[in-house]
């Protein structure tokens, strides 16, 4: 039903286009949190892990509750200020012996190639993990954390559509040893931002 329905009592008569994204069939349908299954997430082993998806597509949550409870070092040009820098750091950590994550979107070989040349230089194993995010799931993530956190950057439309338009999905020829498929499986702190995650956030739009 939509708002006029329910408050107004009048019947839509408009046809409505509703979000790509159902936030409730993840209560009834999770999803693996990897895929293939069974793939470890971490290693006891050394390595380096590239994370690739758009914006919103839950990657920093994923790279901070996995990878830096491990004890991997985790690297973002959004915290270190530039690609450059973070290379720089990727280095460092390397050169101690610590395992890295690369917290960057990473839309295609070109964005990619100097981490795992790196990794290859310092004859570590690189691997991919990918957010199997859709554009409707970004946003309506995008619009989850706005809402309950007011300090996060506010992320348009034009970094969503821009980053599915040069998206290019890695391969093992980039010189990755595995390329692993992360399904976003989120939980909650506060039962009411679980409910709150399960409702339509995304606005509705009648079809022209």
């Amino acid at each position: 039903m939509v708002p006029e329905e329910i408050f107004l009592k009048q019947k839509c008569t408009d046809e409505v286009q509703w979000p790509d994204f159902h936030p409730k069939k993840l209560l009834k349908n999770t999803p693996p949190l990897i895929e293939p299954e069974g793939t470890p997430v971490t290693s006891v082993h050394q390595e380096v892990v590239l994370m690739v998806g758009v914006q919103g597509s839950g990657k920093s949550y994923f790279a901070e509750k996995y990878f830096a409870k491990a004890g991997y070092i985790v690297i973002c040009n959004d915290k270190t200020g530039s690609r450059d820098k973070s290379l720089a750091a990727m280095k460092k950590a390397l050169g101690s012996g610590r395992s890295v994550v690369v917290d960057n979107t990473h839309v295609n070989p070109e964005a990619r190639q100097k981490f795992v040349d790196i990794a290859t230089r310092f004859a570590v194993p690189c691997r991919c993990f990918v957010m199997a995010t859709s554009p409707g799931q970004a946003r309506h993530n995008i619009v989850f954390r706005e809402i309950t956190d007011k300090d996060h950057v506010h992320i348009g439309e034009p970094l969503i559509n821009g980053y599915f338009s040069k998206y290019k999905p890695p391969t093992k020829e980039e010189g990755f040893t595995d390329i692993v498929q992360v399904n976003v499986v989120p939980d909650f702190k506060y039962e009411q931002h679980h409910i709150l995650y399960h409702m339509y956030l995304v606005s509705l739009q009648p079809n022209a």
